[in-house]
């Protein structure tokens, strides 16, 4: 075992050696690689740099558009406030002429009905009236009484005319009958919701 020893020793030592040497060379690697990619990156990082100086009075002169661009979106708002406000007063005058207009009809058709109630009345009284029960029972005891008459005057010219003329006697007897049987001997204009006699 004496001598395993000092052999580990040494491979251990040569696995380090190598391992620095390795190191070593993956750092200068790595150096060559960063100072060809600052190379690389100078050049871009100065034309971002160019292009940011640029811009900046770009962003002075955006400032104020964005200000005016505010200053007219409010200055829009205002006229459509105005807008509203000139929309609702449009509402309450369009209201004030309907009222105007339904005053006007009102007034017109006034004397419209006036003349509509006083045609109606003026209908009503020369329409055509119902004959009342009473004059219609006063109309037939007339009719019965002037049939009775002349039933009477028939007979009495048959009296005197005497068995002769039985037969222009009895033809008398029969008109006054059809005359009562007939009906009033008076005339109506018609009746209303019925037939006429």
């Amino acid at each position: 075992m004496g001598m395993v020893l000092p052999v580990v020793y040494v491979v251990v030592g040569i696995a380090l050696i190598w391992f620095v040497v390795e190191l070593v060379v993956t750092v200068r690697k790595t150096r060559a690689t960063v100072d060809e990619m600052k190379q690389q990156l100078d050049p871009t990082l100065e034309s971002v740099q160019r292009i940011t100086k640029s811009l900046e009075p770009v962003a002075d002169k955006v400032d104020p558009l964005v200000d005016r661009v505010s200053l007219t979106v409010d200055a829009a708002n205002l006229e459509i406030m105005r807008l509203d406000q000139i929309l609702e007063d449009v509402g309450e005058i369009t209201d004030s002429a309907s009222n105007a207009v339904g005053a006007v009809e009102t007034v017109t058709n006034a004397p419209m009905e006036i003349m509509n109630n006083v045609t109606s009345k003026v209908r009503d009284k020369l329409k055509t009236k119902r004959a009342s029960d009473e004059s219609v029972a006063l109309g037939e005891a007339k009719a019965k009484a002037q049939a009775a008459a002349l039933a009477g005057a028939a007979d009495a010219a048959a009296d005197k005319a005497g068995k002769q003329e039985d037969a222009p006697a009895s033809e008398a007897a029969a008109q006054a009958k059809e005359l009562t049987d007939e009906g009033p001997a008076y005339f109506t204009y018609g009746q209303e919701g019925g037939k006429a006699e």
